[in-house]
């Protein structure tokens, strides 16, 4: 995609009649920087693209380009992250299902909440201390080690 932005900024830049030597200083970058940017070599911000549009009277082409190769490159940057967060979810919830399983005489337990004043179950102790960063108070549940089987 950022070829495809690079050869429509060349397609202007000659429409308009100009080299690539003549148009870097009109945008204020390097003639490589335009080079590289037309070969889609190199990542250049928005900036640049605005400038050469400005100088080039593209009319919002360029930038629009450059947003929609921006949102492209976000997304998938993202989908690992997201995609890694699916598998720890995943695995939490099978984890979960399998001390269910287990039966409630391996792991207590532990009452939902409003069951009493200070939810506490076997195997556990509940204390109140104030967060470090924010100061507020927070409940701090320890559970201790499950019981042999």
């Amino acid at each position: 995609m950022r070829q495809s932005l690079g050869r429509e900024l060349a397609a202007w830049r000659r429409e308009a009649g100009y080299s690539q030597r003549q148009l870097a200083p009109l945008t204020g970058y390097a003639r490589s920087t335009l080079s590289d940017a037309e070969l889609g070599r190199h990542h250049v911000r928005r900036d640049f693209w605005e400038r050469c549009q400005r100088v080039l009277h593209a009319g919002g082409v360029l930038t629009g380009r450059y947003d929609q190769v921006e949102a492209v490159a976000a997304a998938l940057r993202a989908a690992p992250v997201r995609s890694a967060q699916a598998a720890r979810e995943e695995r939490a919830a099978r984890e979960e299902r399998a001390v269910r399983q287990e039966g409630s005489a391996a792991w207590p337990a532990v009452p939902a909440a409003g069951d009493g004043d200070a939810p506490q179950a076997r195997g556990s102790i509940v204390t109140v201390q104030e967060c470090p960063a924010c100061h507020q108070p927070v409940a701090v549940i320890t559970v201790l080690a499950a019981p042999p089987r």
